[in-house]
């Protein structure tokens, strides 16, 4: 089911509001996807009940991706995970400068502090696999247009918001469902 069609000017808002947010913690799901914690942490549990925390916004890549540097790909999701296990820690730290679309089939472009640059590449036949999770809607594309789910609409799984200040940047909820 898919969620209420939203214009690109409300995604690229979305996008707009990401800008300064750190990155808290980055983590590699199945297979190539990679997630990006943003903003404070506040703990979690994943599907297994293992400590998972989770940022004030989450990003999820599923599919191809890849880390630039000024004049190179400093790694992506195909390189060995020998390299893709080491560096991606190292993101850890940097500060997320601007994040936009790029292309006809709109994929995430995201400026990091010191230069270095993050892509989104869906490279495999079908959609753009790409997720944008803040307390309360999840934000996504697929193939042109671009729509927003409340996160109680998506996911049965929630654990209680802590109580500390709420980012006035992001929608404020009273439930952290997992970003899965």
């Amino acid at each position: 089911m898919r969620g209420q069609r939203i214009s690109q000017r409300e995604i690229t808002g979305v996008l707009a509001s990401l800008s300064g947010l750190p990155i808290s913690r980055v983590w590699r799901g199945h297979g190539t996807a990679v997630f990006f914690e943003l903003g404070k942490l506040h703990p979690d549990k994943n599907l297994r009940g293992k400590d998972s925390p989770k940022g004030d916004v989450s990003l999820m890549i599923e599919s191809s991706w890849r880390v630039e540097k000024a004049r190179s790909i400093w790694f992506g999701a195909f390189s060995s995970q020998k390299t893709i296990n080491s560096r991606l820690p190292k993101l850890v730290g940097f500060k997320l400068k601007t994040a936009s679309l790029e292309g006809r089939l709109p994929e995430l472009r995201l400026a990091l502090s010191d230069g270095l640059w993050f892509g989104s590449y869906a490279c495999e036949q079908g959609q753009q696999e790409w997720a944008i999770f803040t307390m309360s809607h999840c934000y996504y594309a697929k193939a042109q247009s671009f729509y927003k789910e409340k996160r109680k609409a998506m996911l049965n799984l929630a654990v209680k918001q802590p109580a500390d200040e709420p980012s006035a940047l992001l929608d404020s909820g009273t439930t952290r469902p997992h970003p899965r």
